[in-house]
């Protein structure tokens, strides 16, 4: 079905509003986020070209049968073999047997000694057909960050003179770290609007030590929010939305001439959506599983700016919201 969104006067993000109970507080929120460790897995052998595929098991080909494997490859060494371990709950017996062999060989010669696992997932689609062909997914696609157990963070202290004049907010940092041992360099993205609370930010993030060797000698960028919160003080959060409720809020400038066919993407699904802009790119997940065809749309929404309610920002920078891509025609040409 192909479905125009049109525009009238342009809505507030739908907002639930809670009264906190809590202590007043002041610290950094969720892990210390490093960019994912796609240039490592870039580095893994043999070459994707090198690779070649998984032999299909001989008794399942005669009889035609057909399977899906997805595992989680562990890598804890430049010269070691991943810890192998499969996921989802369908019996793939003889499968899993020739995937397990063909991941044996895989090697990250680029891991640094020192920091912490680095994970990633991996589909094999064995399809009976002419040439026997074996499909799988990019690992690079689902890494995640590794170099977190590197750090040793520090809590910052809630500035008095934030908390008397009833201030509060995320403030959202960059660190650069050049050297093992040394404190980063550090660079305000959102100052949660207060110069106090900024202050205290920064100088618990100067505090932050990265205790493994630095890869190849280049600055590590990382990114931290710090939460400051007072007791009995209100906060924001999101509500679960859909894509049009959430465009409705957005800034048409930024939305390009583009068209996406998203009954091509697996629809319905869901996004984890946590807004910056426009002091920096939405950060946009996927739930469970990655899906490649929605690659362009995520770079896409990771660039829209969305207004916020009055006197909000300060407290939703950074906050995710759960978004529902229905099947649609987005059409903005």
């Amino acid at each position: 079905m192909h479905m125009r969104v049109t525009w009238g006067n342009r809505g507030i993000l739908a907002l639930g509003l809670c009264l906190c109970a809590s202590a007043s507080f002041a610290q950094q929120d969720d892990q210390i986020q490093f960019p994912s460790d796609k240039a490592s897995l870039e580095c893994m052998l043999p070459a994707v070209a090198e690779r070649g595929t998984p032999t299909y098991p001989s008794a399942a080909w005669a009889n035609q049968i057909e399977a899906t494997v997805d595992v989680k490859l562990t890598f804890s060494s430049p010269d070691g073999a991943p810890k192998v371990e499969l996921l989802g709950k369908e019996e793939v017996s003889e499968f899993e047997q020739v995937v397990r062999q063909y991941v044996k060989r895989y090697r990250l010669p680029c891991f640094v000694p020192g920091q912490a696992p680095i994970e990633t997932t991996q589909q094999f689609q064995f399809k009976y057909g002419d040439g026997r062909t074996v499909v799988y997914s990019n690992p690079n696609e689902s890494a995640r960050s590794s170099y977190a157990g590197c750090v040793a963070p520090a809590r910052p202290t809630y500035p008095v003179a934030a908390a008397n004049s009833g201030a509060g907010g995320t403030v959202v940092l960059e660190m650069a770290f050049t050297k093992r041992g040394v404190p980063s360099d550090v660079k305000v993205i959102y100052g949660a609007r207060n110069h106090w609370l900024e202050a205290a930010a920064v100088h618990a993030a100067k505090q932050y030590l990265f205790n493994c060797d630095i890869p190849d000698g280049k600055p590590l960028i990382a990114r931290q929010q710090f939460l400051f919160h007072l007791k009995g003080g209100k906060t924001f959060n999101f509500r679960d939305l859909s894509l049009v409720q959430l465009l409705r809020s957005a800034d048409r400038s930024d939305f390009g001439k583009v068209r996406f066919d998203l009954t091509t993407m697996g629809c319905p699904f869901d996004l984890n959506l946590a807004l910056y802009r426009p002091y920096a790119s939405n950060k946009v997940g996927e739930f469970e599983k990655s899906d490649s065809t929605r690659k362009e749309f995520m770079d896409w929404l990771s660039q829209l700016t969305f207004e916020f309610p009055k006197g909000s920002e300060q407290y939703l920078i950074g906050k995710s919201v759960k978004l529902s891509v229905p099947c649609m025609i987005l059409d903005f040409t």
